[in-house]
């Protein structure tokens, strides 16, 4: 069986030998350019690694990127990794099943805008805004009302949750979906675009490559935003989530079919792909970290076919495949399945 064809962090698949290289400061480019080239060699092109401006990090601020704080649950087991045999010229073909950029059209701008989320662990408020973003254009759809993906008072803010969510105290520094999920149902959620388009009652203030310090929680909107905060308010009517069951597949797909994509949580290790003897013994967690599932499909590598989810990162377009990426379906892979699938029915 063959991993899925996905472009990964490099941080995430480097073999424990170079463990000890990894400086609190930024890694050497030659060097992470020799990893890279190492690992493609091993992969024998059934996935691929590369360099990017999150590989130079340092383990310290890599792990700033994974703020979901995933609960203790009764029994975590993750799935064991497929095993990945080379083959030279091996290829591998994709089949997206389901998408939901393409089910809801009016839609497909906004659900495929990739959020940067910079140096702050506010994965689990970015993934939560953006899920809710989507919902509330799909939900306006299906009552014969258009969305705007140019229109500021259509997008949610990740920031009145960063810093206003009673129960995700840690702000920057970690938080739980659902938690932001039941802060939108009774408090409401402002809306607020991203920090290049600084626009609504609540812009996210964080830019690509940089923190600043955490925001205090305010009632108010920028100045330049005219409606009042509790005017700007929007919530959610229905919450809730699958957790615990890896039987759920269907139930999740049933979810995205019916009313968008959904928030899910994993854990980010740093071998995150594994060769034929599976993870590595020496394989570091980084944290656990927020994403939606936008749709799900099937790869076919020299005749093995596994099932993937088609998510949608908040690294920025440069990652990735532009900011997605697929993780292997129905296995509980890294705990995905697991670790808490959360949604929401905005009210209209």
């Amino acid at each position: 069986m063959f991993k899925i064809n996905i472009k990964l962090i490099l941080i995430f698949l480097l073999p424990s030998l170079v463990y000890s290289k990894l400086l609190d400061g930024l890694l050497d480019l030659s060097l992470v350019q020799k990893l890279v080239d190492e690992i493609n060699g091993l992969t024998g092109g059934i996935w691929k690694a590369e360099v990017n401006k999150l590989s130079l990090l340092s383990t310290n601020e890599q792990k700033k990127l994974c703020g979901t704080i995933i609960p203790e649950m009764g029994n975590n087991t993750e799935a064991e990794p497929p095993n990945i045999e080379k083959e030279a010229g091996g290829s591998c073909s994709t089949k997206i099943e389901f998408d939901s950029r393409n089910k809801w059209s009016g839609c497909s701008s906004i659900i495929g805008r990739i959020q940067d989320q910079g140096r702050c662990g506010s994965c689990w408020a970015v993934s939560t805004a953006s899920s809710y973003t989507d919902r509330y254009c799909i939900s306006r759809a299906k009552k014969g009302q258009k969305t705007s993906g140019n229109d500021a008072g259509s997008q949610f803010s990740a920031l009145d949750l960063l810093s206003c969510s009673m129960s995700n105290k840690n702000g920057c520094n970690g938080g739980w979906p659902f938690e932001a999920w039941k802060w939108i149902k009774n408090k409401g959620i402002c809306t607020g675009t991203d920090y290049k388009w600084k626009s609504g009652c609540k812009p996210y203030p964080y830019s690509s490559g940089g923190s600043t310090p955490m925001s205090q929680c305010k009632s108010t909107c920028t100045a330049e935003w005219k409606t009042s905060y509790q005017k700007d308010k929007h919530f959610a009517k229905i919450i809730g989530s699958f957790d615990g069951n890896i039987g759920n597949v269907q139930d999740i797909k049933k979810e995205i079919m019916t009313n968008g994509p959904v928030v899910a949580c994993f854990n980010v290790y740093s071998d995150f792909l594994s060769y034929k003897s599976g993870k590595t013994a020496n394989a570091q967690k980084r944290g656990g970290h927020a994403v939606r599932i936008i749709g799900w499909g099937t790869q076919t590598c020299n005749g093995n076919k596994m099932p993937f989810w088609l998510i949608a990162n908040s690294w920025s377009t440069n990652w990735g495949e532009k900011g997605l990426f697929k993780i292997r379906s129905g296995v509980n892979e890294c705990g995905i399945e697991k670790y808490g699938i959360s949604f929401g029915i905005p009210k209209i």
